[in-house]
């Protein structure tokens, strides 16, 4: 299990910047935290491990501690279906996003990056797999402001709008079928009783 978490987690940031660079072998130090969660939220995956030395005193540990807690919202939609929101690139000027879906529950995340020499500080980003019907709460884990609330048609259609100033810049949105909302087209409607 644990070589397939490595391979997942150097995938991630493959992903981002082309080249593998495994936990193990290197030390990252990071200006902030919004350049820690990029580099964290490059290595989510279902199972996320992270490594640090416990002995030194200079460890942000709120900032570790938010990287799990953001990971542990998001780690059980991973399992879920995958849609790649933008085409796959190594190119230092765009922007990355992908999402997963969990139908049955109504539920998901997208995962979006803005790489260091992009020069739009917004995007929209269309999903996929929502009910045009439903409203979904969207919440932006960086914003602890609460959710929006916005209808499916205009996710699917117009996209989810997403505004990252610093560069590389991420961001991870959760998101849930409002309460009351339609069913997903994907569940049947319950038999009545007849009894």
């Amino acid at each position: 299990m644990k070589a397939i978490g490595a391979g997942l987690a150097v995938l991630g940031v493959w992903l981002l910047t082309g080249r593998a660079l495994p936990a193990t072998e290197h030390t990252v130090r990071f200006r902030d935290a919004k350049d820690f969660a990029y580099v964290a939220r490059s290595y989510y995956c279902p199972f996320f491990t992270l490594g640090c030395d416990v002995r030194k005193s200079d460890v942000d540990w709120a900032m570790v501690r938010k990287a799990v807690e953001d990971w542990r919202a998001v780690a059980p939609c991973m399992l879920g279906d995958y849609y790649p929101l933008t085409a796959y690139s190594l190119d230092r000027s765009v922007w990355m996003a992908w999402q997963f879906d969990l139908p049955e529950q109504g539920r998901g995340i997208v995962q979006v990056f803005r790489r260091p020499e992009s020069p739009y500080e917004s995007a929209r980003f269309p999903l996929r797999g929502l009910d045009p019907k439903a409203t979904y709460e969207v919440t932006d884990l960086d914003a602890p402001s609460g959710p929006q609330h916005l209808v499916g048609r205009l996710l699917l259609e117009q996209g989810l709008p997403v505004t990252l100033a610093k560069r590389p810049g991420s961001a991870v949105f959760a998101y849930r079928r409002a309460a009351g909302s339609s069913r997903p087209a994907s569940t049947p409607p319950a038999a009545p009783n007849l009894r």
